[in-house]
């Protein structure tokens, strides 16, 4: 993910400030894609948006292929040939004994398995009970990133006025 290559572009001091710019730009397409979607399901017929869809994928591919910058950090040693099992259960056992890591894997496995189902049960509850339309269930989908976006945007004021502490639990 773009994401990951951040602290390699900026500098230290910059890092909240470029990863709260990202982290807009990011819902703020998950706001205009939503509405966007709404609105196109409402003017041009599904198989020429699934045309569209995949189109995208190949200008995205394309727009990869021409970044010429690497963003590997230091030269990748060879290590000895190991078992996948072997490499699985190494990865565990870091991250288990590492408290912040374990509790970080933890969360967001929870939130894995939460979050999609929550969205489909928000399509349903939004189709049947609210009687919505596809275009009002992109709406609705759209205006959840709204908050996202706002508090992004402001992400480096905060922490300069808040205790990190504060800052993060806030987050959650």
């Amino acid at each position: 993910m773009a994401f990951a290559a951040i602290p390699g572009l900026v500098s230290k001091d910059d890092l909240v400030k470029a990863n709260g710019r990202i982290q807009a730009s990011y819902s703020t397409a998950r706001i205009l894609g939503p509405l966007l979607a709404g609105l196109l399901i409402l003017l041009v017929p599904l198989p020429a948006l699934l045309l569209i869809d995949g189109s995208s994928f190949l200008i995205s591919a394309g727009s990869l292929v021409l970044v010429r910058t690497s963003f590997n950090t230091a030269p990748v040693e060879k290590k000895a040939t190991t078992s996948i099992r072997h490499d699985i259960l190494e990865g565990l056992q870091y991250v288990l004994r590492q408290p912040v890591l374990r509790s970080i894997t933890l969360l967001l496995l929870f939130i894995n398995f939460i979050i999609p189902t929550a969205g489909a049960q928000l399509v349903l509850f939004a189709k049947e009970w609210l009687h919505a339309s596809d275009s009002q269930v992109g709406f609705l989908y759209a205006s959840g990133s709204i908050g996202t976006v706002l508090f992004s945007l402001v992400a480096n004021q905060l922490r300069k006025r808040c205790p990190i502490g504060t800052f993060l639990l806030g987050t959650i």
